[in-house]
């Protein structure tokens, strides 16, 4: 499993901005209606998150770590930068903001720092956000997956099924 091979060309800071695709979802025009995302926790199975993001740090309600390339004192830190990203499309609130500003994000990182993973590292987190519960009592409503892999595993697609059949929404 691994990720499309990108390259990051430049940061940039900027004032609170809405990014093209969420004004394309149509997120804004939901926003006046009130929902942006309150009490809905999101698993975000990728490189991990960076857990010091002036956009994120608010809404990570935790992580953990199932590479095989784990360092114990690292949690789930984004080296990478790809699961930060689609964390931030997800759920950023600060100068850039997500589709759903208000949800919690859980860090499941599943993939190295080079966006590639085993299939066993992202069963084990996807198997950790469907029975994953918070401190007052949370549940993982929608696990995204931003990756792809090279054959059907019957593993994976059990794990998914397991989570579907708990009321949560698999994105891939």
């Amino acid at each position: 499993m691994k990720l499309i091979p990108f390259k990051v060309e430049s940061l940039q800071t900027m004032a609170q901005e809405i990014p093209y695709g969420v004004k394309l979802s149509q997120a804004p025009e939901i926003w006046e209606h009130g929902e942006q995302g309150s009490g809905i926790v999101v698993a975000v199975c990728d490189t991990g998150i960076d857990k010091n993001h002036p956009d994120l740090k608010q809404n990570i309600i935790g992580g953990r770590n199932f590479t095989s390339g784990y360092f114990p004192n690292d949690e789930y830190d984004d080296r990478n930068g790809h699961g930060t990203h689609v964390a931030g499309t997800i759920a950023a609130n600060g100068a850039i903001q997500g589709v759903a500003p208000e949800a919690k994000i859980l860090a499941c990182k599943v993939l190295d720092d080079q966006g590639s993973g085993s299939y066993h590292s992202i069963i084990s987190g996807i198997k950790y956000a469907t029975n994953w519960e918070g401190e007052n009592g949370e549940k993982v409503r929608i696990i995204n997956m931003s990756l792809g892999g090279s054959h059907n595993d019957k593993g994976l697609q059990k794990a998914i099924l397991e989570a579907c059949s708990k009321g949560i929404l698999v994105v891939v």
